[in-house]
């Protein structure tokens, strides 16, 4: 890959490192059952507190913490090192859906409508769609969570 950022930079060269010495990468997108930005900007909007609008051609997988930390056992256990994907089956997800499945849970919950949040449009569409199947096929680990059943999990549990 070619990183475009300084950031991208010393996240590769430190993956480059991790791998020469038989580490594990573990690539993960943003965390469901932890405190979640995405979210977080949702409801600070909401409270009218000054936030980004979300991408709407953005897209990504979260990873559910639980099957995060289902890979990451594994990986410890068997001692494998590789770059590991960990991220929610099923459909990738804009920013924008994964902010408006969170104004859906809390309108339910309170009875409060919502008028509908700004979103935002980077210059071009992008898909971060990690690849997992290898993963769990390597780490002989089922299925992970569908990315809108982690969201409604996440939302449940009180990290809204």
């Amino acid at each position: 890959s070619n990183p475009i950022n300084f950031y991208g930079q010393t996240k590769a060269e430190a993956e480059k490192i991790v791998l020469n010495n038989n580490g594990a990468v573990i690539r993960i997108q943003t965390l469901m059952q932890a405190p979640n930005k995405i979210i977080q900007n949702a409801k600070k909007e909401i409270n009218k507190e000054k936030t980004y609008p979300p991408w709407d051609n953005y897209f990504l997988k979260p990873t559910y913490f639980n099957d995060y930390f289902r890979a990451l056992k594994k990986i410890i256990q068997t001692k494998n090192s590789g770059v590991f994907h960990v991220a929610c089956s099923g459909e990738p997800l804009s920013r924008a859906e994964m902010v408006q499945i969170g104004i859906d849970y809390y309108q339910q919950k309170t009875g409060t409508k919502i008028s509908e949040l700004e979103t935002e449009s980077r210059e071009e569409r992008k898909i971060f769609n990690l690849n997992t199947d290898s993963t769990r096929q390597r780490l002989g680990l089922d299925k992970f969570i569908d990315s809108r059943e982690a969201i409604n999990k996440h939302l449940l549990a009180g990290y809204w």
